[in-house]
């Protein structure tokens, strides 16, 4: 079944995007002339080797020619997000997210800051989540830059 989210990026002629677990240990030849790659996760603390498996991932999107990395995080934290990456708030100041996924974002975002990739909150507390995790990618990709997004698989199509 594909989501909203895949049915919008296929009537902009972007390939559908396809959950990490069918996409091989390298990707550069996958990422090849991709502007933007949603990777589908388990939410669960059981299914953690999700995130593992995007953090090493992510050397070869940047040598790909990948800027940005796009979490399932409300996007009213960005201004927090970008006080944690400079080192100047904690993170817990995203409330009630479980533990370990606020873990798995510390991880992915040390490694975005190791790599110099820019993180980006895209979700929303309120609407349609998906129509506005479209617009906070296309914002990115109007500027002719490449972005890997780490969402929840629900929001990923799994065609």
């Amino acid at each position: 079944m594909k989501t909203l989210l895949s049915l919008l990026y296929a009537g902009l002629g972007e390939e559908l995007p396809h959950t990490p677990e069918r996409l091989s240990d390298d990707i550069s030849s996958y990422s090849e002339g991709k502007r933007v790659i949603l990777f589908g996760e388990n939410h669960s603390e059981s299914k953690r080797e999700d995130a593992q498996r995007f953090l090493s991932y992510m050397p070869q999107l940047r040598d790909a020619g990948f800027t940005h990395i796009g979490l399932e995080i409300e996007d009213t934290y960005q201004k927090d997000l970008d006080l944690y990456q400079t080192r100047k708030r904690s993170f817990e100041t995203l409330g009630s997210y479980p533990a370990h996924v606020v873990q798995d974002w510390r991880d992915i975002i040390s490694k975005a800051q190791e790599l110099e990739l820019s993180v980006i909150c895209i979700d929303t507390p309120k609407g349609n989540r998906d129509r506005h995790m479209k617009r906070k990618i296309d914002s990115v990709l109007q500027r002719r830059e490449k972005i890997a997004v780490f969402i929840g698989a629900d929001h990923v199509s799994a065609a």
